[in-house]
């Protein structure tokens, strides 16, 4: 008798819909899907006016759907990254978003490897501006290496398969694992 659908369900409602939204705001919107295969969902909200979202076949695939074929994962992450290259060729600049969702689980070197890996895939099919999310550890060596690793390898590594022209940045992600149900603990870990 309810719905257990939550978010904006761009398939749903449509391109019209979609752009009325990007035209009533002064501010980039963001597709935040969670799919190893996000195809439709893109196609209408790009055409809707947002210029950004989260993803990847080897983050989300691991993350969402472990059981989804890892080939198909890219071959479907493909299209929507060459679709996001052709509105660049077009001169509407779209950004994606790397990160590995179970971040909270996996040690950052994991982490920084599928986001790498993603992030090749994107810019192989001509997207051109990259973020590499990095998920909060809570351990603040751990935390400032890893601000400073992403970025250096993400740009190594889009420099030697030739992706010179790819604008990388980062972003970090607070914890978002459980949090102590005590006060100050729990201030700690913000």
């Amino acid at each position: 008798g309810r719905s257990l659908l939550n978010g904006f369900r761009a398939v749903n409602h449509g391109v019209g819909p979609c752009r009325r939204i990007a035209e009533a705001v002064d501010a980039p919107l963001f597709a935040r899907t969670a799919s190893p295969d996000c195809r439709l969902t893109h196609e209408i909200m790009y055409a809707g006016g947002y210029t950004s979202c989260t993803a990847g076949p080897i983050v989300f695939s691991l993350g969402y759907a472990k059981d989804y074929p890892l080939a198909q994962a890219i071959e479907c992450w493909q299209y929507s990254y060459r679709m996001m290259g052709a509105y660049h060729e077009r001169g509407v600049t779209m950004s994606v978003e790397h990160y590995l969702p179970i971040s909270t689980l996996v040690p950052q070197s994991t982490s920084m490897a599928c986001v790498i890996l993603d992030s090749l895939i994107a810019a192989a099919q001509g997207v051109k501006d990259i973020s590499l999310g990095i998920g909060q550890q809570c351990h603040l060596a751990q935390d400032a290496a890893a601000l400073r690793a992403y970025p250096a390898l993400g740009r190594h590594y889009l420099d030697a398969f030739g992706f010179n022209d790819v604008e990388l940045s980062t972003v970090m992600s607070q914890w978002m694992g459980g949090f102590p149900s005590d006060e100050g603990q729990a201030f700690g870990v913000i």
